[in-house]
């Protein structure tokens, strides 16, 4: 390969490739039923709107100020918008709030870590009790037990396992699974 060969590659990859063209091969609904647990301020929503306007999705976002702000930017998706934390056991669990909200979790963050980007260090913690689900109790919820879901998008900084874990009854219905 000479040198600059790469970079003809890399721009072919870019021009062919695009998340909006994934999401499209790998959902071929028009309508398609997304759930998005940790939806924070509705950015996955946005996205998702975006390439499928027709979309049943029902969002889930634990903290009460990131699901504040996720009702005032989908109005129209309230009903489908609930304020809990999905995780290993329904009930009410300690929810880990940081000044970067993206940062939220069931779970503490690591202040020894050395690969969060300087975060974990200078990050301002405060605990807030949030109600819990398991994902098998979620979709009871939401009264949407036995559909077709053709996506699950989970973002729950560590505890997509926990969640995973006690949805399997949900599973079997899930046909893609996205992780963040």
């Amino acid at each position: 390969m000479k040198c600059g060969e790469s970079d003809g590659r890399n721009d072919e990859y870019e021009e062919n490739y695009s998340e909006e063209k994934f999401f499209r091969m790998l959902i071929p609904q028009k309508k398609p039923l997304i759930i998005d647990i940790g939806a924070h301020f509705g950015e996955s929503v946005e996205f998702f709107y975006s390439i499928f306007p027709g979309a049943d999705i029902c969002s889930v976002e634990p903290d009460p100020e990131s699901y504040a702000k996720l009702l005032k930017m989908f109005p129209r998706s309230s009903k489908k918008t609930i304020n809990a934390a999905v995780g290993a056991k329904a009930g009410t669990m300690t929810f880990y709030q940081y000044d970067k909200s993206h940062l939220n979790s069931l779970y503490a963050i690591n202040k020894d870590s050395k690969d969060s980007l300087g975060y974990a260090e200078s990050c301002k913690e405060k605990k807030v009790d949030v109600r819990c689900l398991s994902l098998d109790d979620l979709i009871t919820e939401m009264d949407i037990v036995g559909q077709r879901i053709d996506l699950l998008k989970i973002d729950a900084q560590g505890g997509e396992l926990d969640i995973l874990t006690c949805g399997q009854k949900t599973l079997q219905n899930v046909q893609n699974i996205t992780l963040e």
